[in-house]
């Protein structure tokens, strides 16, 4: 069940329509139901035999772009209501990166991080992005995924090195429910953030970007056999050989800040926490648009859309 102040959404098995929902029906006096196909907070709510599909279309359509004068000049830091109107703007891009849209989820994030000393260039980047939202739809599908019993939980991570202000890492992932039925679906969670130092290199940024996502995975693992009673297992994609070959290896790096963090990687292998951290290209890393503005999103939306089935790499 998922509650909103007077809106509730439910799924769930037919005795938990029996059981459950049936007492809360008879206690609250319920306005309007609705089912199959519906909206949930801007979301649009569609079920089928292939499963259910999930988009905020309609939301997008009717946010509106910013319009001021003077944009000629894009280094002019903005006014203060011109910097409300775009933390707005930035807000509801925002809210749909995090629902239904981790193709904005990159821009979404480094746009908000620009509010306090925003120019006209941020308000013109963002109305690039809410065009590009309008013009290209996007529709999840939340597929069957046969059995929990033969699923297992797979995490993408990639990351940026110093591709922030103040040496900055930009680190990004998505965590899917992969079934008996070989197809990445449902997601589960996506995020795109800073990472939480300035690290040295590429491969520390990586590494940061796994060690944080397996926390976030392991975290979900967790909730899911506190609920089902079954242990998923979990395996990690990365297109970083380095870090993959580090963590594999009892090697000592030099640097000792980044060589805890392989430590604490290669323990949550010894202790069965994560299963396998396997190497995948940089074309198949589906967190890849989540870390940088010029990264091709297209194969992670197909994914998500259930236009690809993404095939998991072998052991080599």
């Amino acid at each position: 069940m998922c509650c909103h102040v007077d809106v509730c959404f439910f799924a769930g098995t037919v005795l938990f329509h029996s059981t459950i929902i049936a007492h809360i029906k008879v206690t609250f006096s319920l306005s309007k139901e609705n089912s199959e196909t519906f909206n949930f907070l801007g979301l649009k709510v569609e079920q089928n035999n292939g499963g259910v599909i999930i988009n905020q279309n309609s939301y997008i359509d009717y946010i509106k772009p910013i319009s001021i004068k003077n944009q000629t000049c894009t280094i002019r830091l903005l006014s203060i209501p011109e910097r409300r109107l775009l933390k707005s703007l930035v807000g509801q891009i925002q809210w749909t990166a995090k629902q239904t849209r981790p193709d904005v989820a990159y821009t979404a994030c480094d746009l908000s991080t620009r509010i306090k000393n925003s120019t006209v260039a941020d308000i013109k980047r963002a109305n690039k992005q809410l065009k590009q939202m309008q013009e290209n739809k996007v529709n999840l599908l939340i597929a069957d995924t046969g059995s929990l019993e033969f699923s297992s939980l797979l995490l993408f991570c990639d990351a940026s090195h110093g591709n922030l202000s103040g040496g900055g890492s930009q680190g990004g992932f998505v965590i899917f429910l992969q079934g008996s039925n070989d197809n990445l679906s449902p997601p589960l969670i996506w995020r795109s953030h800073k990472l939480k130092r300035v690290v040295k290199s590429a491969m520390g940024a990586e590494t940061m970007a796994l060690l944080e996502g397996a926390e976030y995975v392991m975290l979900i693992k967790t909730i899911i056999k506190e609920i089902t009673l079954i242990d998923l297992p979990i395996i990690c994609i990365s297109d970083n050989k380095s870090v993959v070959d580090a963590i594999n290896s009892t090697s000592v790096l030099e640097d000792k800040r980044l060589y805890i963090d392989i430590c604490a990687l290669r323990q949550m292998i010894e202790r069965k926490e994560l299963n396998r951290i396997i190497l995948t290209t940089s074309q198949n890393q589906l967190a890849d648009c989540l870390t940088k503005a010029t990264a091709s999103s297209q194969k992670l939306i197909q994914v998500l859309s259930g236009e690809e089935i993404y095939k998991l790499p072998s052991n080599d």
